[in-house]
């Protein structure tokens, strides 16, 4: 028991799970998209929602602490941004700010980061996810993913010309319909099918080993 106990004080402060407890969070993570997708896909054929699209509109899992998203990482899902050059990018690498503003190198050059930014479709609509760029590089764009990290949303206030942004909704305020998720995204798992039908739960050691940008 104290071993056990042991344990569980180790992971206090820690945003990485250990490579079982990972396994244990996505499947945890995808066994609650069924149930809830088709609980409300049942709730849509009695007509108890008033449209289709709120088939989709449930909270994503979370242990209280950090939250799984279930995607499939394909070019249709992802929203570009521009380069310098004003080409389509999927991921756009960060640089190094102080102060709000960007550190320069002795050639007066932007010094990039290891942390990228993508925008990513998932069923409760476009979220912006943060990631290390060497997760990024070992990551296929032609699977389904689970991306597990810490997500914070922002409600837009309606009606507002300055578009005023809550973290948490305010009593007698009118909000837009939809907010905006963002995801730091601390680990990833691949989920594949094999040959019997079974889902297969793929963790890249990438998972486990510390970034200089994470420290």
């Amino acid at each position: 028991m104290l071993s056990i106990l042991n344990q569980s004080l180790d992971l206090v402060g820690k945003r990485e799970l250990a490579e079982d407890q990972l396994q244990e969070f996505i499947t945890k993570t995808l066994k609650h998209e069924v149930k809830e997708f088709t609980s409300r896909r049942d709730m849509f054929n009695k007509k108890e929602l008033e449209n289709e699209a709120q088939i989709n509109d449930f909270e994503f899992y979370s242990d209280g602490y950090r939250v799984g998203v279930f995607i499939e990482l394909k070019e249709d899902n992802i929203i570009p941004f521009k380069d310098e050059n004003g080409d389509d990018i999927q991921v756009m690498q960060l640089f190094k700010k102080k102060d709000k503003e960007f550190v320069l190198d002795e050639d007066g050059k932007k010094i990039p980061t290891g942390r990228c930014i993508m925008k990513i479709k998932t069923r409760k609509g476009y979220m912006s996810i943060f990631i290390g760029l060497r997760k990024v590089e070992a990551i296929d764009q032609e699977h389904f993913y689970v991306l597990v990290g810490g997500m914070s949303t922002k409600w837009k206030v309606a009606n507002s010309e300055e578009y005023e942004k809550h973290t948490k909704k305010k009593e007698g305020v009118e909000y837009t319909d939809y907010p905006e998720y963002t995801l730091n995204a601390w680990q990833f798992g691949e989920i594949a099918k094999t040959k019997g039908g079974k889902l297969k739960i793929m963790t890249p050691d990438v998972n486990w080993k510390q970034e200089e940008e994470d420290k």
